[in-house]
């Protein structure tokens, strides 16, 4: 009898501080470098993916290289996001872009002197591609990706992959067509009504 009131102590116990403790499993997400866009994109437009960092502690430089499908996408520019300026005096270098694989190689950024790296989360680049293809969706995704704190301690680092769908032109047509022909195919008193 005496080990059962013990053991549902012990459960009470278990429980109540599981309960405590669930609000800052949050907190303990892992750091991730993610892509994200505010929309979709035609051929010829322009897309701009922003890098982010999130759940970050003490992120003192990153690199990366980014992969895309050369047949639908054309990397103009790389640009330093605001995330990693809010710590200090950066050092950024844009990387190098090649058209012909894919890729942008070496895209980094480093605080500069001897201060605290940031924490939380924010953009870390901005990426300009120009759409030159047709798909249903292009992937974009990270390799090589390494963050480091203030101490030069690598960070442990998950990357997500990015899909960024690009319609075709002629899907719009077609529901317009649609909605022009449902239209025209309304009986003459129901259109006489709408006049």
């Amino acid at each position: 009898m005496f080990t059962t009131a013990v053991s549902e102590r012990c459960k009470r116990l278990l429980l109540t501080c599981s309960l405590v403790l669930l609000p800052y499993a949050t907190c303990l997400a892992a750091p991730t470098f993610s892509l994200g866009s505010p929309g979709g994109v035609r051929i010829g437009d322009t897309l701009v993916l922003s890098v982010n960092a999130s759940d970050v502690t003490d992120l003192y430089a990153y690199q990366f290289t980014l992969n895309f499908n050369p047949a639908l996408f054309q990397a103009v520019a790389v640009t330093e996001g605001p995330f990693l300026r809010s710590g200090g005096a950066t050092f950024f270098d844009p990387g190098l872009i090649d058209n012909s694989t894919g890729t942008i190689s070496f895209v980094l950024d480093s605080l500069l002197g001897p201060v605290n790296g940031v924490s939380g989360a924010g953009v870390l680049d901005t990426l300009q591609f120009r759409v030159i293809g047709q798909a249903p969706f292009g992937v974009f995704s990270f390799s090589d990706a390494i963050a480091l704190d203030s101490n030069l301690n690598l960070i442990a680092l998950q990357t997500s992959a990015f899909t960024q769908a690009i319609p075709e032109p002629a899907t719009l047509l077609l529901v317009f067509a649609g909605a022009a022909a449902g239209l025209a195919r309304r009986p003459a008193k129901a259109r006489a009504r709408m006049v």
